[in-house]
């Protein structure tokens, strides 16, 4: 009599924006992640606002609307070598966080960010030259260092998929 191994699963629920749910779905593919369902949630709020200071009389009703989707997925715990890609999955969706943080998207498979301008500030900062080529330069600094942890951040993902694919989903 042999003994066969349960099948187990473990399940998680995921909430993004609607634009992200195939590179999302992607994304844990990578880490043998099976969609189970998706569902678009729709939360609207209404509530009544007094005018401002010169129109305290009148009354306003303000609605806000959010959008997002819910994704639930399922892996099984009997895949080989499953806490390798857990340590795997935790490394990669760090740095994707990281990569977040400084404005990358998974819709464009957190390419860069986008840079920063000088607005409307820097405008009128450029009446008066002195201060507005120090903001000009400012900025430029900015988007440089920005540029900078992007590339460390996505070459440390890429080394990341790169040295250990024939152990993930890809």
């Amino acid at each position: 009599m042999t003994t066969e191994k349960q099948k187990g699963f473990e399940y998680t629920h995921l909430e993004c924006p609607q634009s992200w749910v195939n590179s999302i779905l992607q994304q844990y593919g990578m880490f043998y992640w099976e969609l189970v369902g998706t569902q678009t949630v729709v939360s609207k709020e209404s509530h009544l606002e007094r005018g401002g200071l010169f129109d305290s009389d009148t009354i306003y009703s303000v609605t806000t609307t959010e959008r997002f989707a819910t994704v639930d997925l399922k892996r099984d715990m009997n895949r080989p070598n499953l806490d390798k890609v857990r340590t795997l999955q935790t490394q990669y969706f760090d740095i994707c966080n990281d990569l977040m943080k400084i404005g990358c998207s998974p819709v464009t498979n957190y390419g860069p960010p986008p840079s920063k301008s000088i607005g409307i500030f820097g405008l009128i900062l450029y009446c008066w030259i002195i201060p507005g080529i120090w903001y000009s330069g400012k900025v430029k600094a900015d988007n440089q260092k920005t540029l900078a942890k992007h590339q460390a951040a996505k070459g440390k993902l890429d080394k990341l998929i790169k040295a250990n694919n024939q152990l993930l989903n890809v």
